[in-house]
């Protein structure tokens, strides 16, 4: 018979008891506060999680995240945007954009990130997009870590600079023609010496044999060809930036065209076929080599559109009050997004060593200065059609005929003459001998400062550019000496050049004239300029 507890037994137990639910109900309750706190950690790191795919999906750079055996784990929605790429496509797999050109650099540079931790910034290189083409790309990469600290894999941010590699070359492409165009400024003003010592002594001989009339039309075949020269130089200059256009004054469009024509006839590979139908004369106000710029501009473009061969077509005409040229090829055309481009700036689909992206938008300022129109047409492997409008200028009966001005003589007034080229010194005052004036040179400035004072000249016609003491600085020094002195500058340097003369010299430079001379002209000039 088993024998009963006794109450001290009985107590005992039933303290046990309590004992084992007391701890049983802190333990629940440190397993709710645990959970609690547990949750919020949970719902603390959902949140931080959001935040940082918030960052990386909002990123405009593309983010790629790899394993430590290089396959894609994550991209960004940017980097779908950019290489073409879904998630699904690339997740667990390599990245199939890695051409084989960048294949050894890029590989020693993972290596480093992956044995060595070592993180890589702007590492340029290129990609592939999912279509093929070929991006210029920014990589910046580094190693990441797992809650325990050990090597988890790459993150690698990748920014498409294709754009900004494009608009650089642009730049660098430029600033090599602006240096050119510097180049172009010195080879110009040599240029136009050699002009002006041809067209000086050809000058000469007109007025020492006027009735003499098959050598008058040898002379005046050679004054045509310094002329034309004169004309290359001021297309040259315009073209390269260095100097403005001149003042508009009234031209045949036809003859600016036709001179055009003659050129791209003789440069122009043989497989284009030229066609040109231009009537007698179109007249408008402008100027010869700014518009000689634009026409050569749209011939360019169209050959460069044929590189294989093609007709070009050049056309003008009188239509409703306006001057009308129609420039169009049988080329590769043009898409509707390249046509509201081809006006801007630096914008050009060619290669950056063939073309600036400048010849359209400078003939479009061009015309527009001229308060003419462009349009264009054109359609993909059909050929690009230009039409110009200009206002047209209406020359009434006998206008088309003007009579040659008479040269302007002398009466004997003193003219200093300064020029340290000897061939064009000694032709010049040969020439102002020849128009009645007294005659004194000097071929340098320290030189010209004692002559003027010796001879009081009326008029100095003074060289701009000269070794040692240049025109300008001469001419300040005479003006210092005499403030009633009257100078003229005649230089192969235009006066928008590069070589700016400051606004305090313009007020006594009493004309400027740009070489090659021309003997009416400058007979003009000295009689207005000598009152």
């Amino acid at each position: 018979m088993t024998q009963k507890p006794t109450y001290e037994e009985l107590k005992e137990k039933v303290a046990k008891l309590e004992n084992e639910v007391l701890k049983r109900r802190r333990a629940e309750e440190a397993l709710r506060e645990s959970k609690e706190r547990y949750r919020k950690l949970y719902e603390g790191s959902k949140r931080v999680e959001e935040v940082y795919r918030s960052f990386i999906s909002s990123s405009a750079d593309a983010i790629i995240t790899y394993d430590m055996e290089g396959k894609a784990k994550y991209i960004s929605p940017a980097f779908t945007k950019i290489f073409g790429w879904t998630l699904e496509e690339v997740k667990g797999k390599w990245t199939p954009f890695l051409p084989e050109s960048e294949r050894d650099e890029t590989m020693s540079i993972i290596k480093g990130i992956i044995e060595e931790g070592m993180p890589c910034h702007g590492f340029e290189t290129k990609r592939y997009t999912k279509d093929r083409r070929l991006l210029d790309t920014s990589i910046s990469a580094s190693r990441y870590y797992d809650h325990e600290g050990k090597p988890a894999g790459i993150l690698v941010v990748l920014r498409d600079i294709t754009q900004t590699r494009k608009l650089q070359s642009q730049l660098q492409h430029a600033q090599k023609m602006e240096s050119m165009g510097t180049i172009a400024s010195g080879v110009a003003h040599n240029f136009r010496n050699v002009l002006a010592g041809i067209s000086i002594n050809t000058q000469l001989i007109q007025m020492k044999y006027p009735d003499d009339h098959h050598l008058n039309e040898i002379l005046e075949r050679l004054n045509n060809s310094v002329k034309r020269g004169a004309g290359l130089v001021d297309g040259l200059m315009q073209f390269s930036r260095k100097q403005s256009f001149g003042s508009f004054k009234r031209l045949n469009l036809t003859v600016v065209i036709m001179e055009i024509c003659d050129l791209i006839k003789k440069s122009f590979d043989k497989r284009i076929e030229i066609r040109v139908d231009l009537p007698e004369s179109i007249h408008i106000m402008g100027n010869y080599a700014g518009l000689g710029q634009v026409i050569m501009n749209l011939c360019t473009n169209a050959k460069d559109a044929m590189p294989n061969g093609g007709k070009l077509y050049i056309n003008a005409r009188s239509r409703g009050g306006q001057a009308e040229i129609i420039i169009s090829d049988t080329g590769c055309g043009m898409d509707q997004k390249t046509m509201e481009k081809c006006f801007d700036p630096f914008f050009t689909t060619k290669d950056v060593d063939k073309g600036t992206g400048l010849g359209l938008s400078t003939s479009y300022g061009t015309i527009m200065e001229h308060e003419g129109d462009i349009h264009v047409y054109s359609e993909i492997d059909k050929g690009t059609t230009f039409k110009i409008y200009f206002p047209i200028l209406l020359v009434k009966e006998g206008e088309g005929h003007v009579t040659a001005p008479d040269v302007k003589r002398g009466k004997g007034q003193k003219i200093l003459i300064v020029d340290d080229e000897t061939q064009i010194l000694e032709a010049m005052e040969e020439m102002i001998k020849a128009l009645g004036y007294q005659v004194a040179t000097a071929n340098n400035g320290e030189e010209a400062l004692k002559r003027q004072a010796a001879f009081q000249p009326d008029v100095v016609l003074m060289d701009r550019n000269m070794a040692g003491m240049d025109g300008i600085t001469c001419g300040k020094k005479i003006m210092e000496n005499d403030p009633n002195a009257r100078i003229l500058i005649i230089s192969g340097y235009d006066p928008g050049s590069s070589q700016q003369i400051d606004r305090q010299a313009w007020k006594w430079i009493k004309d400027y004239l740009t070489k090659p001379v021309d003997m009416i002209e400058l007979s003009h000039v000295l009689e207005r300029v000598l009152g």
